[in-house]
C-alpha cells in the first residue's frame, strides 16, 4: 500500500467497482468484463471514495496491459494519474511483465499526450478499430474516433 498527499493506494474489491470512472476509460461494459476480474484493480482513495483507478493485467507472457487509468474531475492535473500510472507499472513489474502496453483512440489527445509524456512509446495502429467496435460513433475534441492507438513502455527486471 502506497500513498500521495491524503490519497492510499488500495485493491477495488469487484463488488465496489467505480464504475463511472470505468466508463471515463473505457464507454463499453461488456468490453470492461472481458478482463476485469482477472486483472489488478489499483484505487486511489480518499478515505472510502475511489477518487481515481488504474486496471492492469497480464494479457500476454510477459506483457502487461493497462486498460483503464482514470481519475475524478476534482483530482485531475494534481499527479494522481502519474501516480496511479506509477503504481500499474509496479504492479505490471510484480506481475512478471517486461513489457506494459495501452491502448487509446486517435482522438484521445489528452491522453496520447499523457502517455508519451510518461515514456510509452507509439506501437502500432489499428486503422478502423472503432468504426466497427461500438455501435455509435465516437467523437472527442471535435474529431471522430476511428483507429486504437497502441503504446507501449519496457519495464525493468522484477527485483529478486
Amino acid at each position: 500500500m502506497t500513498t500521495t498527499g491524503s490519497l492510499e493506494l488500495r485493491t477495488i474489491p469487484l463488488d465496489k467497482l467505480p464504475w463511472s470512472l470505468m466508463h471515463e476509460a473505457d464507454p463499453e461494459r461488456a468490453h470492461i468484463e472481458e478482463y476485469i476480474q482477472d486483472a489488478s484493480r489499483l484505487g486511489a482513495y480518499a478515505g472510502d471514495s475511489v477518487v481515481g483507478i488504474a486496471i492492469v493485467g497480464l494479457t500476454e507472457p510477459g506483457i502487461a496491459e493497462l486498460h483503464a487509468i482514470a481519475a475524478e474531475r476534482a483530482y485531475r492535473r494534481q499527479g494522481v494519474g502519474r501516480w496511479l500510472l506509477i503504481n500499474a507499472r509496479e504492479e505490471a513489474i510484480r506481475l512478471g511483465a517486461q513489457t506494459l502496453r495501452v491502448a487509446t483512440g486517435n482522438s484521445s489527445l489528452e491522453q496520447l499526450r499523457f502517455y508519451q509524456r510518461s515514456g510509452f512509446r507509439m506501437m502500432r495502429i489499428d486503422r478502423g478499430y472503432f468504426d466497427h467496435a461500438f455501435a455509435e460513433p465516437l467523437v472527442e475534441d471535435g474529431i471522430r474516433c476511428r483507429d486504437r492507438v497502441w503504446l507501449d513502455m519496457p519495464l525493468p527486471k522484477a527485483k529478486s
